[in-house]
């Protein structure tokens, strides 16, 4: 499958993304990209759900548009922007 960065000149440099932070794991995850912030608030549920049904302890769910995050998993120590 194609990602949406594969199209010249992409609308998607700074596409929507679904950012969650949990505490167990202490992990920051970035799901996406989604083409608009609509789009991206209906899949969050879905992914907290999963991460919550793995007995992850959810501490944040935020929907945010940005450029495309350099990992899509961060484990602990959170990047400075999430403390």
């Amino acid at each position: 499958m194609k990602s949406l960065f594969d199209k010249p000149s992409s609308p998607f440099i700074n596409a929507w993304w679904v950012e969650i932070v949990t505490d167990a794991p202490q992990c920051l995850y970035y799901f996406g990209p989604f083409e608009n912030e609509a789009q991206a608030a209906q899949a969050q549920t879905g992914y907290g759900g999963n991460l919550d049904q793995e007995a992850a302890e959810l501490l944040r769910i935020s929907v945010m548009q940005c450029p495309k995050p350099s990992q899509m998993i961060v484990e602990y120590p959170y990047p400075a922007h999430v403390k």
